[in-house]
């Protein structure tokens, strides 16, 4: 799984580009949100990571 915010220091097409290499991976995108998905939307984040977990 991964976890990319569009504030932060980073390119989403980059990610896109990473995820699309993965086999199988998930890219989660979260809007507004810098480095810490966990922290500034920790709702959404929690629900992702216990269905990854799961």
């Amino acid at each position: 799984m991964m976890l990319h915010g569009t504030s932060g220091h980073g390119d989403v097409p980059e990610a896109q580009r990473m995820h699309e290499s993965i086999p199988g991976s998930n890219l989660e995108i979260f809007p507004e949100c810098g480095h810490w998905p966990q922290h500034e939307h920790s709702g959404r984040f929690n629900d992702l990571a216990l269905k990854f977990l799961m």
